[in-house]
């Protein structure tokens, strides 16, 4: 059996697991988006490159914003990596 202490700090990390895991699910998101956008592009320059428009604002805002958004993917890959360790750790505990 545990201490109160270790069942907060098991609880504690398990919601941030849990928030981590709910962030990273919402940049799968995102960057699928994201890529659906390239691959139109990438269509309507084959297709039709003299009427391919690269004026749009979301776009470019998602294009500026990519490598940012790759970095805090795979920063979340990372701690959740480390986070499921330590729960690991704790659960046989409490």
């Amino acid at each position: 059996m545990c201490d109160e202490g270790q069942a907060s700090d098991y609880h504690d990390l398990l919601g941030e697991y849990v928030k981590d895991q709910e962030e990273l699910a919402e940049l799968r998101q995102k960057l699928k988006r994201i890529g659906q956008n390239f691959v139109s592009l990438g269509t309507s320059l084959m297709m039709h490159p003299a009427a391919t428009a690269l004026d749009n604002p979301s776009f470019l805002a998602d294009t500026v914003n990519l490598w940012d958004i790759l970095e805090r993917y795979n920063e979340l890959t990372r701690e959740l990596a480390e986070r499921k360790r330590q729960l690991s750790l704790l659960k046989p505990h409490c």
